[in-house]
């Protein structure tokens, strides 16, 4: 039984292949040929292939299939963003790669309970059914694991950003310029905020502008604090004013927002730990205070 759930499968990936994709090409591939940059493949296919006219491997063939999926998470447009998010360089395609490995796995694994539970084999239609349903949730299951990982980034810059801010107050107040003390606190600190800075430095050492780069480094994490302190910082540097000050009033304000964070969090932890009082132990006890009155009633009786 179990190889008719193999051959299901894999011609349930070889139609996907050939399904139409609702989505335009993308910036990145509409102007990477221009680039002279070779362009990524996978791994065992040949660069001229095409040209050649020789057959597509298998590893290629699985490739042409990945591009089909974007659509199912939002498009390449999401998942590059939230890739640059946490700094992941890998092409669009092996995440996509990645992703269908996943709803490999997925069908696989509801093939293997279909097999478990003894589902008969002329009952095809809801045995594709199943399996493309196992496939499509392992999909949606990688995004969604992106997704989170994206979020606890956010939540790791915001619990980092206080401290680095000090790091780079006093850097500034001991005599560094602004640039200094971004790669004093990269090489110095750890975690999410000095990953942060070496991407700014990388993007200063090959001659990009800084202020343009640290606009660059707000837009791609998409947290307020991180917003608030670079343009506290532009405006500082534009306009000549102290930079320590606005770095220790920005250190104040980012532990000020933090803790009142940790004051939300804590609301709903509150909240999520009523639920087992309110329907659990209250009703429990609820009948051990009622159920000796009701048998003493039925004894009256």
């Amino acid at each position: 039984m179990f190889p008719l759930w193999v051959l299901l499968a894999v011609g349930l990936m070889l139609v996907v292949q050939y399904l139409p994709t609702p989505q335009t090409p993308s910036m990145r591939e509409r102007i990477l040929p221009y680039l002279g940059r070779p362009e990524w493949r996978p791994q065992g296919s040949h660069p001229m292939g095409s040209r050649l006219g020789t057959p597509r491997t298998f590893v290629a063939r699985i490739g042409a299939m990945a591009s089909h999926i974007s659509w199912i998470s939002g498009g390449n447009a999401s998942a590059q963003r939230r890739l640059d998010v946490l700094g992941d360089s890998r092409p669009i395609e092996q995440y996509r790669l990645e992703q269908m490995a996943w709803g490999a796995v997925g069908a696989a694994i509801m093939a293997a309970l279909l097999t478990l539970k003894g589902v008969q084999a002329n009952q095809w239609a809801s045995l594709v059914l199943a399996i493309s349903l196992g496939g499509f949730t392992g999909l949606l299951a990688r995004d969604r694991r992106l997704t989170t990982e994206v979020r606890r980034h956010g939540e790791k810059l915001r619990a980092e950003l206080p401290t680095i801010v000090e790091m780079l107050a006093m850097t500034v107040a001991a005599g560094s310029g602004l640039t200094s003390a971004i790669e004093r606190v990269s090489l110095i600190g750890t975690g999410a905020v000095a990953a942060e800075f070496q991407r700014v430095l990388a993007d200063v050492r090959v001659g990009l502008p800084l202020i343009p780069t640290l606009h660059r480094m707000a837009d791609r994490s998409e947290s307020t604090e991180l917003r608030r302190l670079v343009d506290a910082v532009i405006v500082s540097v534009e306009r000549g004013t102290p930079l320590a000050d606005v770095l220790v009033a920005q250190a104040a304000d980012a532990r000020e927002a933090e803790r009142q964070a940790l004051i939300e969090s804590g609301g709903r932890k509150e909240i999520g730990m009523m639920v087992p009082v309110v329907f659990l132990v209250l009703p429990l006890s609820v009948v051990f205070v009622l159920f000796p009155g009701f048998y003493g009633l039925q004894l009256g009786s």
